[in-house]
């Protein structure tokens, strides 16, 4: 169909390990629309107008999308409800607004419904690449702690811990229903018996999951 012609003339990743584009622009054809295509061209990103029937479908259904640009000018009415409803369906997405609109209650409307910053055209073109730069950088970060955490779940999780017997069975599913509260735990047992790995599994998978787990040898401190 028209948009699928449409996507595979224009959207492609930043590097080869990448399949899906980063970059969204909605803005209708003409000279701002090769502007920003001058721009951006880097980056290849995906031009869309407002009245594409498949958009919101496209932000949520591309896994890598992590940019958005909305232009508003002059005949486009409905720029901050394509905001809320993009980041209703993509929450981490960040949202630019250029528009031709730069009024202040305009510009605090775009904000508090989710944009990443309201740009007045005519903006510098410096300035917006170094937001975006900025934005991709940031959702780069966000997936890289994402699966770094998603790599220690899995190495420090419960299922990583040898233990079928049925006397164990109790302290695995005590441990795990103490790793969903915030109440602390005191793990006591033999030398050799796994606390620590325990331990690190209650921490792994509790609400603290984000903060370090700092193992302490007791035997080693001074009395």
């Amino acid at each position: 169909g028209r948009r699928a012609r449409h996507m595979s003339d224009e959207a492609s990743s930043v590097s080869p390990s990448r399949g899906d584009p980063r970059v969204l622009v909605v803005v209708a054809a003409g000279e701002f629309r090769d502007e920003l295509a001058t721009l951006l061209a880097d980056l290849r990103p995906v031009f869309m107008p407002y009245e594409e029937p498949g958009l919101l479908d496209f932000v949520a259904g591309t896994p890598n999308l992590q940019v958005a640009i909305i232009v508003e000018r002059g005949g486009e009415p409905a720029a901050l409800d394509l905001l809320q409803a993009a980041k209703h369906r993509r929450e981490q997405l960040a949202v630019f607004v250029l528009s031709d609109k730069p009024m202040i209650d305009h510009a605090t409307e775009a904000i508090r419904r989710g944009a990443e910053d309201f740009v007045p055209i005519p903006f510098s073109t410096e300035l917006l690449r170094k937001e975006i730069n900025r934005a991709l950088e940031t959702a780069d970060l966000r997936d890289n702690i994402a699966h770094l955490r998603s790599l220690v779940t899995t190495a420090y999780g419960f299922d990583q811990i040898v233990g079928n017997s049925a006397r164990m069975r109790p302290v695995f599913e005590r441990a795990l229903a103490a790793s969903r509260s915030d109440t602390p735990v005191l793990v006591i047992g033999e030398t050799g018996t796994g606390k620590e790995l325990l331990a690190r599994a209650i921490h792994t998978n509790g609400q603290r999951q984000d903060r370090p787990f700092v193992p302490i040898n007791c035997a080693a401190l001074p009395h």
